[in-house]
């Protein structure tokens, strides 16, 4: 379909494009669903903040294209504009409800695909091709959880179609909706399942450290101890938390191995991170274990530029405090106390 030419586009212009992306096409209906703190934070590098934005937080729009970055255009009623968003702000308004009858579509290479990032695809799941299954949740992402043969998935909504548009294709058995389990499948499957974690998007796990959600964050680091650096469109746990001031997960999170000097794509670090969003008890924290005082990023500027040139005077206090060097200069020439 069309949104998999879109992905391969994508693909091809940018190397690894997150298949989160797959669930965007034109034509889409969307909103956003996030506080204007963590939008702010995760449109920069895609696309920037305009605070005009924050008026459609939780509005209905439409995808008008999808950039050559990956990123989503976004089209709203009655507004001229049309807004640039990082596709992790975005859920996708589906015409799927709990308690709809959905018949997942019989392509196993499709669904492998499609369900990259969107509780990805295990080889016990051949049993649910081509049967009909009842949605029993919608996940915020937008992906459903369904039930076939006994059996709950977390899918993307690609993965499915409405069984009210559904042909009478020759994939169809009489009985595809009773058809049991064989042997011990369905124990290997639980297993299966309870290693897996019901929030199957990274996209939706970094939404979520960015609005302080502790225990989902714990849930997941505790269970994928080598995922605690995991990044989407660069940002990781840590740097969000650091941003938004949330200390448990931050320090949770430094505690279990977390890098403290890693950087985003704008070659940003934490501390960088917690200067912009005005978090001295987050640099204090950071630089007490080791923090880079005088980390610079691609341009050039170290958290102290940062603090300086947004006034935020606790954050130039601890910084100064830790000896970071006041004679650094950016890339325009300018040292942090000419920024001051």
């Amino acid at each position: 379909g069309h949104a998999v030419e879109v992905y391969r586009i994508n693909q091809a212009v940018c190397g690894d494009v997150p298949p989160r992306h797959l669930t965007f096409k034109v034509g889409d209906r969307v909103k956003v669903v996030m506080e204007v703190d963590a939008l702010k934070l995760m449109q920069k590098d895609h696309g920037g903040w305009n605070d005009k934005m924050a008026e459609f937080i939780g509005q209905v729009g439409v995808v008008h294209r999808v950039t050559d970055r990956g990123d989503i255009r976004v089209t709203y009623d009655g507004c001229n504009n049309r807004w640039t968003f990082n596709p992790a702000v975005l859920t996708k308004i589906d015409a799927f409800a709990v308690g709809d009858l959905v018949k997942v579509i019989s392509d196993p290479i499709k669904v492998r695909e499609y369900q990259k990032g969107h509780g990805e695809w295990i080889e016990v799941m051949k049993s649910a091709l081509g049967k009909v299954g009842t949605v029993i949740k919608i996940y915020s992402d937008g992906d459903l959880r369904v039930s076939v043969s006994d059996h709950t998935w977390t899918l993307n909504p690609l993965c499915v179609q409405p069984q009210s548009a559904v042909g009478s294709g020759t994939d169809t058995e009489p009985n595809s909706t009773t058809t049991a389990p064989t042997g011990d499948e369905g124990g290997e499957l639980a297993n299966l399942l309870e290693a897996h974690l019901e929030i199957s998007s990274l996209d939706q796990l970094v939404r979520e450290a960015a609005q302080g959600h502790f225990d989902t964050i714990k849930e997941y680091v505790t269970k994928h101890p080598d995922q605690v650096d995991a990044q989407s469109h660069g940002k990781t746990f840590l740097l969000v938390a650091c941003h938004q001031g949330h200390m448990d997960l931050v320090i949770f999170l430094l505690n279990n191995k977390a890098s403290i000097n890693l950087t985003d794509e704008e070659g940003d670090t934490a501390l960088h991170y917690a200067a912009f969003g005005n978090q001295p008890n987050i640099m204090e924290e950071l630089l007490e274990r080791g923090a880079d005082v005088n980390a610079v990023n691609k341009s050039s500027c170290s958290p102290l530029h940062v603090a300086a040139n947004k006034q935020f005077v606790h954050c130039v206090r601890v910084l100064i405090k830790h000896k970071a060097n006041v004679n650094v200069q950016d890339s325009y020439g300018d040292t942090a106390l000419h920024d001051a």
